[in-house]
């Protein structure tokens, strides 16, 4: 890892863009809390030109982290107006390009917000940088160092790069500005961590994630599981983890109220309880990596059987054992099932009670 890269969340303004998702000022403002109690520090929170009620809910949680050592930022278009409604509220700016690759008015903007307002931070991001050849990217990216930006985002706004090439283009423009660097990768292939990730080795300070990966069509990179990534890795984030799953509970209840649907599952990374379940017997008796419960299908050997019949201080020979796991194995086969754990206790009595 060559930097200490910012975790910077997202969910309060690109969550907003998950189909079917609008949070209310209230919501909005609990979320903020949740997050800052977990550690974050950088948060993007709003899209203050989009309607009034972005601007007075950026206004109120400027107003209330100010003595919290939290930066909150506001995105608008990259324009002298938008950047003037985001500077109305307190907040740092932070300002995009448009889709069809120009740039002239973006940088006007970027110029007059250092002008205009030297006490804020400004982030500019070039919209999906997997349009721009290597040498535009880099000539863009060069203007933009000079008029003075702090962060350069550089999105893979439709999610289609691949990591290695995500990776590439952040050392390339790396080495030509002296701008920090900010990586924005959307989750339409599922790409989504693995580009953040990349993006980080390759030299970028900062990573925009979401509670859940919300986000516009198939979300962004999820902050949980970036967070987590990182510290296998060594690296300190300063977000409290554990503490972020009860974010995530409550987020998944205002999704679920709001679209009828749930993203945390048993299978979800980090935190879904399949994560302490085992089926195979080489993880099974692996009880330091794996400690947790089993599930019991045709798959299992003896030393699992065992561990659970251990549970209720079951003891079979070793003959009996072995009528016990085909006995398992038969009736999982036969009913394509798992069995539990009263059933694999009642065929074992069965086993050695008979003669």
């Amino acid at each position: 890892m060559t930097t200490m890269p910012i975790i910077k969340d997202d969910t309060l303004r690109e969550g907003m863009q998950t189909p079917g998702v609008m949070f209310t000022p209230k919501e909005k403002m609990e979320i903020a809390t949740r997050l800052v109690r977990c550690g974050l520090r950088r948060l993007l929170v709003s899209y203050a030109p989009a309607h009034s009620s972005e601007v007075i809910f950026t206004s109120d949680l400027v107003e209330r982290t100010k003595t919290q050592n939290v930066q909150v930022f506001s995105l608008g278009r990259g324009i002298k107006e938008d950047v003037d409604v985001i500077a109305s509220t307190g907040a740092n700016i932070s300002i995009t390009t448009p889709f069809d690759g120009t740039y002239s008015k973006t940088l006007d903007a970027a110029r007059y917000s250092k002008d205009r307002y030297p006490d804020r931070l400004l982030t500019v991001g070039l919209t999906d940088v997997a349009s721009y050849s290597n040498n535009s990217l880099a000539d863009v990216a060069k203007e933009f160092d000079k008029a003075g930006v702090d962060f350069l985002e550089l999105p893979d706004t439709t999610g289609k790069l691949h990591p290695s090439r995500y990776g590439q283009i952040i050392r390339d423009v790396r080495k030509q500005i002296t701008a920090k660097i900010a990586v924005h990768c959307h989750n339409d292939y599922g790409l989504s961590i693995a580009n953040s990730l990349a993006g980080i080795e390759a030299g970028a300070d900062e990573i925009d994630a979401t509670v859940l990966g919300l986000g516009e069509r198939n979300g962004i990179a999820d902050l949980l599981i970036i967070a987590k990534s990182l510290e296998l890795q060594g690296v300190r984030t300063g977000v409290d983890v554990p503490g972020l799953e009860e974010i995530y509970q409550f987020v998944n209840d205002l999704f679920r109220s709001k679209t009828k649907n749930s993203v945390l599952n048993d299978r979800y990374p980090v935190i879904g309880s399949f994560l302490k379940v085992h089926t195979a017997g080489t993880h099974a008796t692996n009880v330091n990596k794996f400690a947790g419960a089993y599930s019991v299908n045709v798959y299992c050997g003896r030393s699992l059987v065992k561990s659970i019949l251990s549970e209720y201080r079951i003891f079979l020979r070793e003959d009996q054992l072995s009528r016990l796991v085909t006995a398992i194995k038969d009736l999982s086969a036969a009913e394509g099932r798992v069995l539990s754990y009263d059933e694999v206790v009642s065929l074992s009595r069965k086993i050695s009670s008979a003669k």
